[in-house]
């Protein structure tokens, strides 16, 4: 609600379009550089003795996506009436054995699963933005748009920001959704015939 419908859809669609130009470049360094590229290899070729110090960002950049994670997984379950902490440690309990795995071919079955969410998440969001207040499918049934915030309901639907500076409060999100430039790397050394269609 902090941006508006049409606005928040654009800064999606943007932010995608900058993720998919990303590794498009990510993937172009990498093949300047003997195989398997990692990293920490491009950046000694571009920048000597940097490896180390990228190798370094990339383990904050995840800890702090696993931790927003986590924190929105408390937030959704906390909301059902769990207690916080223990929605907490179980969902550190639940994905911790997804990473050990040694590659990234295991989590085809969990990765299916996400599409699968991911897919339902966009319809409800589109079915519950568009539907008039009131109806079968209002989110916040009972709560009227004079209200404003109540809970997890973030007020009435708009489709554009009355305010444009709010719609880069929500930047923050969208860094964090299209946070998958670290596994590209490991992503294309597991392909079994890693032509430039495939990379694409």
């Amino acid at each position: 609600h902090l941006g508006g419908f049409a606005s928040g859809t654009l800064l999606c669609i943007a932010s995608a379009g900058l993720c998919s130009l990303s590794l498009k470049l990510l993937l172009s360094s990498g093949e300047k550089v003997k195989a398997p590229a990692t990293f920490a290899t491009v950046c000694e070729a571009a920048l000597p003795n940097s490896g180390l110090l990228i190798d370094f960002a990339v383990i904050i950049n995840c800890v702090g996506c696993a931790a927003s994670y986590l924190i929105v997984a408390a937030d959704c379950f906390s909301a059902l009436g769990f207690p916080r902490k223990t929605c907490v440690l179980v969902a550190i309990l639940a994905v911790s054995p997804a990473s050990l795995f040694r590659n990234l071919d295991t989590l085809k079955a969990s990765s299916s699963v996400a599409i699968c969410c991911l897919i339902g998440i966009v319809l409800m969001v589109v079915v519950m933005g568009v539907v008039p207040t009131g109806s079968a499918f209002d989110p916040c049934p009972g709560v009227s748009a004079k209200v404003g915030p109540h809970g997890h309901c973030g007020g009435p639907v708009t489709w554009g920001s009355t305010a444009p500076m709010r719609v880069f409060c929500t930047l923050p999100l969208f860094v964090n959704a299209y946070t998958c430039q670290q596994n590209v790397y490991n992503a294309v050394g597991e392909l079994a015939n890693p032509t430039a269609a495939r990379k694409a």
